[in-house]
């Protein structure tokens, strides 16, 4: 999965901006927005990565495992 990105100069801000045109953040130098820029594709990278070790159906079990694990502990 590739996440369309760039940096917008917007007066004296540097903005991250999605290809919806969607904010990431505002920063005010180009090297900030660069390091978050970073920070969001090492995000998307490591996302993508998880989500291919597992098809839908284990995602799910995990899910409900997890929840009945964290609604016992509640109780306790």
């Amino acid at each position: 999965m590739t996440v369309s990105l760039y940096i917008s100069e917007k007066g004296s801000e540097f903005c991250v901006v999605g290809e919806t045109g969607r904010k990431m953040g505002c920063y005010d130098s180009r090297e900030k927005a660069e390091e978050r820029l970073k920070q969001i594709e090492r995000f998307s990278d490591v996302s993508t990565e998880v989500r291919l070790a597992y098809t839908d159906e284990q995602i799910v079990a995990i899910r409900k495992k997890w929840r009945a694990s964290v609604n016992m502990s509640a109780s306790e």
